[in-house]
């Protein structure tokens, strides 16, 4: 890459990002764990972190979690920010370094050379030094909107054309299952959690932090309709088939009933 990020800071892509050990180093926390009747999952990943570490697998259960959209939202974000013709990538997580916003912001630069009409849209609390990445990176195109509710949240899913977070760090990333709901491709790190829940790659692109990387999807997936819809249709069966809040409760259940049985 021709620019650097604002912290100078070189890419760093490691496909063998871990869960953090902090709390494995506390030692009433792994008492707890490894006495606990039975602990909860986000993906199976998590759950050999804690196999690996001498846990009996038949204590960890994988249950995940579910989507939080708002099934009546109203609100028009195209019509509001007047983008009825536009095209847009939508970013909604924390806006923190880690989760990729500013190779977001530099993959914008390279998008506006070919699709010039293509809005970046950016939703949730900013944390850490956000607010001076998105001072660098001044443009109309840009619109950050900090904290938004869950009716906002929902609408701007519905408006986006594609989903992305290239965040380095997940549990499991309960935003791409919110997009999925609405049929959206995304666009996620190459990091375990997420291959795990894509399938390694079904439903949207999964790819390492970089900018040109992050640029030549978007692109393919703006310019390709029939490939993002059926990214996005993937992407809603998968959540329907595993990740339906009936699902999670029935999980639950049958894990606390098993260790009352016990």
């Amino acid at each position: 890459m021709q620019e650097s990020r604002i912290s100078n800071k070189p890419f760093i892509y490691n496909p063998q990002l871990h869960l953090s050990p902090r709390g494995w180093t506390d030692y009433f926390w792994e008492k707890l764990s490894s006495e606990a009747d039975a602990l909860i999952a986000m993906t199976d990943f998590e759950k050999n972190f804690f196999v690996q570490r001498g846990i009996s697998a038949e204590k960890v259960h994988r249950v995940g979690v579910g989507p939080l959209v708002v099934e009546d939202s109203t609100l028009d974000f195209r019509q509001k920010y007047d983008l009825e013709d536009k095209k847009i990538v939508l970013f909604l997580g924390r806006n923190v370094e880690y989760k990729g916003i500013e190779e977001l912001l530099m993959a914008a630069r390279l998008v506006w050379k070919k699709l010039p009409d293509t809005y970046f849209l950016f939703a949730g609390p900013k944390e850490g030094n956000a607010e001076e990445i998105f001072h660098q990176y001044n443009d109309p195109r840009i619109k950050v909107l900090g904290f938004v509710s869950e009716s906002e949240k929902t609408a701007l899913l519905k408006a986006c054309d594609v989903f992305c977070m290239p965040s380095m760090e997940e549990s499991l990333g309960g935003t791409f299952l919110e997009a999925w709901m609405f049929e959206k491709p995304i666009i996620g790190a190459r990091i375990s959690p997420l291959i795990e829940l894509t399938k390694n790659g079904e439903g949207g692109f999964l790819v390492n932090p970089d900018p040109e990387e992050i640029a030549e999807k978007i692109l393919l997936l703006l310019q390709d309709q029939d490939l993002s819809n059926r990214m996005g249709q993937w992407g809603k069966k998968r959540v329907l088939d595993n990740y339906t809040w009936e699902i999670i409760t029935q999980k639950m259940e049958d894990i606390y009933r098993k260790s009352v049985e016990k």
